[in-house]
């Protein structure tokens, strides 16, 4: 995994160098200052001058960042000067940065958090015997364990919050904040208890304690603290031990790095000019990765995007579309690199192994994996780097991996009883490429007079090039809805996903029940009794509570109904894959044989053996597979259930 991290390294490096060549033509030299991980500048440089979709606003057509300075701009530093000087106290406080300024508080064991100016205030404060209370302080630093127990970036945020952390950045690197504020996490020491006085002042607030002073003609500071007025209320050593602490006396001189820090220059980035086609929520134009991708094309497959004929197309418009693949590429390296390859470096045990943890989604039953989020490696059609090639069975020992084959989609024709799926299963071959048959005139007619195949094999001249590959668009969106369909999206989603009006999108949504009338018409039944009951059911006959549906909201009621109509399919699915490893589990014959379910991860499980036994173990785990409920007494479905399992040294040949 090193070497692929280096690897990735170097090509992000050289994606980096592609784009900012590019700036550089279109920009001038300060296009190296260009930072391609500012979404405002990769806005203004493409989009400036767009007017705002909603407010008709303009998004400026040049616009001034603050940039470092590029390093032959950078002041000479003599390598013989002392690395510190010595500066009096307010020189120190007034030119040193917020990392010094956090290290002498935490020499006078103050508290460390806040701004630079509010850190300076602290230490004069310190310097004048004031001292904030332990109750200004906040919430500690987060424990290790701690840490990992918040699974959202919402939760991670709050506590970001809560200990004025940045917010900002991808749940990886919220995750790496904490965890650096962490370092100073100190568990918490248990409080001396307090008798007699101690334990009455230690419950009044500071106005009381002031009113206890004065009743007792104490002499009372201007901006006294509650330490300060419980010493002289008690007249206690203790007290005034945990003063003195904080009034550690400054030294006459600090020292300050000679080195100077990096200093900042504007850098103007200036629009091309870009027409967007798409537009984020607030009205602005979006510069997403699929926005970007667009504008790209393919240029390895000398595939161009939109960027070509809006540079005038040539070289010109290659060199256009060539910078922005590398910055999809940067984008794409960069998630590579933090969630997968670098996490599981840092996870992986003495046996070079890792172990994730398990959660159960309750309300459609799926398993869910973390540290790592082993149900999110890279699809194989991603997985630039082979990741999965590492994850390898132990010596001697090999991996089956089988998977469920359009499982969803076979429960939904199960369940609907859809003559039209069920014999499209039947039939075999792929199941997206018929849909786009049925939906799409000119498809249909393509195949009816052999100009194209469902298949290999299906009608006579393999010659003759498959539906999958001459209308790959048209079966994409087959396929889109096909799934779509299944968890209960509409016209109004669909158009905002292709880009197309909904119109268009409610047409081809309309074509697809056209050919499946038992689909819409088991929906519209299971909606009505979900509203009527309260709750909908799975296969298995667990049941989710939809109190969405009796919202007089309509959005609350449309999420509802998707819902009511997505879990009998996803929860379906999830009984079937749970039953499975029910049975996987209790098997004698595959225990026999020596392998152990490793892992699940959506509809697909993983098991690990001994090599000389791995035919025998396949064809047991398939035949556990296909037949999951045979052993709790439901009724067999009404299309089989496929399974495609294959032997491998690692999970990368596996599939």
């Amino acid at each position: 995994m090193q070497a692929v991290e280096r690897q990735a390294e170097e090509d992000k490096e050289a994606a980096l160098e592609t784009f900012r060549s590019w700036c550089v033509s279109v920009m001038g030299e300060d296009g190296r200052l260009f930072n391609p991980a500012s979404s405002k500048q990769i806005q203004t440089l493409l989009f400036g001058g767009s007017a705002n979709q909603k407010t008709g606003e303009i998004l400026e057509r040049e616009r001034e960042f603050d940039v470092d300075l590029p390093a032959s701009e950078l002041p000479v530093v003599d390598e013989e000067r002392d690395e510190e000087v010595l500066v009096t106290k307010e020189e120190f406080y007034a030119k040193a940065t917020a990392k010094l300024l956090k290290e002498e508080c935490a020499r006078r064991e103050l508290k460390v958090t806040g701004t630079k100016a509010e850190l300076v205030e602290r230490l004069r404060n310190a310097d004048a015997g004031i001292v904030e209370t332990v109750q200004d302080e906040g919430p500690p630093p987060l424990s290790i364990a701690e840490i990992d127990a918040l699974n959202t970036v919402a939760e991670m945020k709050d506590a970001l919050r809560a200990r004025s952390l940045k917010l900002s950045g991808k749940k990886d690197q919220l995750r790496a904040r904490l965890l650096e504020d962490s370092k100073s996490f100190k568990a918490p020491a248990q409080k001396e208890e307090k008798t007699g006085l101690h334990a009455v002042y230690e419950e009044l607030d500071l106005k009381q304690l002031q009113a206890a002073c004065h009743a007792r003609s104490l002499e009372v500071p201007g901006q006294s603290t509650r330490e300060q007025l419980l010493a002289l209320l008690t007249d206690d050593d203790s007290y005034t031990a945990q003063l003195s602490k904080h009034s550690i006396s400054s030294p006459k001189t600090f020292s300050l790095p000679s080195t100077p820090k990096k200093s900042k220059r504007k850098l103007t980035v200036r629009s091309v000019g870009l027409v967007p086609q798409k537009f984020t929520q607030s009205g602005w134009a979006s510069c997403t990765a699929d926005v970007l991708r667009d504008l790209a094309g393919t240029p390895k497959e000398q595939k161009w995007g939109d960027a070509y004929s809006a540079f005038g197309g040539g070289r010109e418009g290659e060199e256009a579309c060539e910078a922005l693949d590398a910055l999809c590429s940067m984008g794409s390296i960069d998630t590579m690199l933090n969630t997968f390859i670098k996490p599981l470096q840092d996870l992986a045990d003495t046996d070079s192994r890792v172990h994730c943890s398990l959660n159960l989604n309750t309300e459609t039953g799926r398993l869910s994996s973390r540290r790592p989020n082993l149900q999110n490696q890279p699809a194989l059609d991603k997985d630039q780097y082979l990741i999965r090639k590492a994850f390898k069975a132990k010596e001697g020992c090999s991996l089956i991996v089988a998977d469920y084959g359009q499982l969803e989609l076979r429960l939904l024709a199960h369940v609907a009883k859809c003559e039209s799926m069920l014999s499209a299963f039947r039939e075999g071959g792929c199941f997206h490429s018929r849909t786009a048959v049925g939906m799409f005139d000119h498809v249909r007619q393509a195949v009816e007079n052999g100009e194209v195949l469902l298949e290999k094999g299906t009608q006579g001249d393999s010659d003759k090039p498959l539906v999958k590959d001459k209308y790959a668009a048209e079966r994409r969106r087959a396929k889109t809805l096909n799934f779509s369909i299944a968890y209960g999206k509409t016209a109004h989603g669909l158009a905002k996903d292709w880009g197309v009006s909904q119109q268009e999108a409610q047409s081809m949504l309309r074509a697809w029940y056209d050919d499946r009338p038992e689909v819409e018409r088991w929906q519209k039944d299971t909606i009505a009794a979900a509203r009527s009951s309260g709750y909908t059911t799975t296969l298995m006959g667990r049941r989710r509570r939809l109190p969405d549906l009796q919202e007089r909201n309509r959005a609350l009621q449309g999420r509802g109904a998707r819902a009511a109509i997505n879990t009998p399919i996803q929860g379906s699915a999830a009984d079937v894959v749970m039953m499975a490893m029910l049975a996987i589990g209790d098997s004698s014959v595959l225990k026999e044989l020596g392998y152990t379910l490793l892992l699940q991860i959506h509809d697909e499980v993983i098991l690990e053996g001994p090599s000389q036994h791995a035919d025998a173990a396949l064809a047991e785990l398939v035949r556990l597979m296909e037949r999951p409920f045979d052993h709790v007494g439901l009724d067999p479905l009404h299309v089989d259930l496929v399974v495609d399992a294959a032997v491998a040294g690692n999970w990368y040949e596996a599939k």
